[in-house]
């Protein structure tokens, strides 16, 4: 049986990847830029899966393989801070990347967009559900705004 801080722990990650996910789903919806730089990033093979960490989009400077690349600041943490902006609350919008940087959160895109059609190049942006293994909530941009 868990405990009680196990329980607040686990509620705290799925509220912080539901939030990531939705911020992720929306940026790469209204901006082919960052999503190409999500995707260029990924395909540096940084890490052994198809991943690239929070932590790389929002310091690349304290990752040694970036660096070197000369990737400074990034259009996705921009972005990623506007909406957290938008969204109002400052100290929270520090907390969630705080907690995407100190749990080594990724982006994972298991197949590259280049292996669709161009008019089939839509992500779905999606979480881990930690508690159901089988299936989760994802968030797919639609032509119209929504998901």
């Amino acid at each position: 049986m868990l405990e009680d801080s196990e329980v607040l722990e686990e509620q705290i990650l799925k509220e912080n990847l539901k939030e990531a996910a939705t911020i992720v789903s929306q940026i790469v919806r209204e901006d082919e830029v960052v999503a190409n730089e999500v995707r260029e990033m990924i395909a540096m093979g940084i890490y052994n899966d198809d991943v690239i960490l929070f932590k790389d989009l929002f310091v690349p400077q304290g990752n040694p393989i970036l660096k070197s690349s000369n990737v400074k600041a990034t259009q996705f943490e921009k972005k990623f801070d506007g909406v957290l902006s938008q969204n109002g609350n400052l100290k929270s919008s520090n907390n969630l990347k705080e907690y995407l940087i100190e749990n080594e959160i990724s982006i994972y895109e298991p197949y590259p967009m280049e292996d669709y059609a161009v008019d089939l190049r839509k992500p779905t942006i999606t979480y881990h559900s930690i508690d159901n293994p089988y299936e989760s909530v994802g968030y797919e941009p639609q032509s119209d705004g929504t998901y």
